[in-house]
């Protein structure tokens, strides 16, 4: 393993609403095309909430908040939380 092709980036995007959600998808989107995901955990919680954690892999092949694509691929998680069972409202 050569550790020079390795980097960990801490990116946090928070998107509130379903507009900024959307916007964030288009986002990652564009700066791994090729990106899958899939729910890792969900939890309910109070009064019908649910939260995801979503994991995915994909090639950095496009800029994301300012950052330029670097070819490599990525993992990204995603934390979704709280969101109304059934209404996708927060």
């Amino acid at each position: 393993m050569e550790p020079e092709k390795y980097q960990n980036t801490d990116l946090r995007i928070r998107a509130v609403g379903r507009d900024q959600v959307q916007q964030l998808l288009r986002m990652l989107r564009s700066a791994f095309p090729d990106a899958t995901f899939s729910v890792e955990q969900s939890v309910e919680g109070e009064r019908g909430t649910i939260s995801y954690v979503l994991a995915g892999a994909g090639t950095h092949t496009g800029d994301i908040e300012g950052r330029p694509a670097t070819g490599t691929k990525a993992n990204i998680v995603v934390v979704a939380s709280p969101i109304e069972r059934g209404s996708g409202k927060q």
